[in-house]
């Protein structure tokens, strides 16, 4: 595999991935995931509907991205619905939870680059197909 295109294709993941974190962890998405947990119950076609919109939403970009690297050769995906989703979880992994229980902190964004980066390495270890030179 030609090391430039393996940058390009690591650059490019990074950057979906930061932006993934970045604006899952806003204070003003997270509150509209509380009102929807808090409201499910009673209200199950609002999370349903939510859950349609918003994470459905967020995976079609990464999908499609995968799809066109899959047929650039550069990524061997048998199913990527799934491996859109496989990787909003790893990117989401280290900063969820902790979102959502309001216990993130402060000092959480130096941390993005680190955990994005590792999330993007772990996905290209299964995902990359590698070539004999």
């Amino acid at each position: 595999m030609n090391e430039c295109v393996d940058r390009k294709l690591d650059k490019a993941l990074f950057v979906i991935g930061m932006n993934l974190v970045i604006s899952f962890t806003k204070a003003e998405n997270i509150a509209w995931w509380r009102m929807v947990i808090a409201t499910a119950n009673k209200f199950p076609g609002t999370s349903n509907e939510f859950y349609n919109t918003y994470i459905r939403c967020n995976l079609r970009p990464i999908k499609e991205y995968l799809i066109v690297q899959i047929n650039q050769d550069l990524l061997k995906i048998e199913n990527t619905d799934l491996a859109a989703k496989q990787f909003f979880d790893l990117c989401l992994a280290e900063f969820w939870h902790p979102a959502l229980l309001g216990i993130l902190g402060k000092g959480f964004s130096s941390q993005i680059e680190h955990n994005v980066q590792r999330a993007v390495d772990m996905f290209l270890r299964l995902h990359q197909p590698r070539f004999k030179g």
